[in-house]
């Protein structure tokens, strides 16, 4: 499949946007985690940001163009 000039910067990535709204979110996430006060670090908090995390790190992965559900990554 042939991409068209700057469709590589619009490059989908598992429903969850561009490349570039990919990484705008990831380093949302990074800052909401800094901002995060410590009485609300519950276990709670730290189930949905274990979740959060895991899925933009496989956006990412993608990104980058590794395969995260890959067998042997390297």
């Amino acid at each position: 499949m042939k991409q068209k000039p700057g469709e590589a910067d619009f490059h989908q990535n598992s429903g969850r946007g561009s490349d570039d709204e990919v990484i705008a979110e990831a380093l949302q996430l990074l800052a909401d985690f800094d901002n995060t006060p410590l009485l609300d670090m519950t276990p709670l908090f730290y189930q949905h940001g274990y979740e959060e995390l895991r899925m933009i790190t496989r956006d990412l992965l993608r990104i980058l163009g590794h395969d995260p559900d890959a067998q042997n990554p390297r």
